[in-house]
């Protein structure tokens, strides 16, 4: 699974872009960037649950947000219950943001 991420130094930016986006209004937001955001969590999803299916996996971005979820069970528990892009409420995506920011910081 490690070896599938690539050399970025700034991981999960898309993801978190994303997320600002829908923390601070969430309109406007292009169709592609919800799809997009949708996958990579339903994908870091299974990968939590298999790991073995990291061959199937399309978006490098799963398998670190898959990796950041291992290490942080309350972002797990929260990303369990997303199913669909409008699920993802401001408040939220702030959370998520907010969790994902202090584990990168420590």
């Amino acid at each position: 699974m490690l070896a599938a991420i690539s050399d970025n130094p700034r991981p999960l930016e898309l993801v978190k872009l994303v997320l600002t986006m829908v923390a601070n209004d969430g309109n406007n937001i292009p169709p592609l960037l919800k799809q997009f955001l949708i996958d990579v969590i339903s994908e870091a999803k299974v990968l939590t649950q298999d790991p073995s299916q990291a061959a199937n996996i399309k978006n490098t971005e799963a398998i670190q947000l898959a990796l950041e979820m291992k290490s942080l069970q309350s972002l797990a528990d929260t990303l369990v219950g997303i199913t669909t892009f409008e699920s993802i409420r401001p408040q939220l995506a702030n959370q998520m943001l907010m969790t994902m920011d202090r584990h990168i910081a420590q």
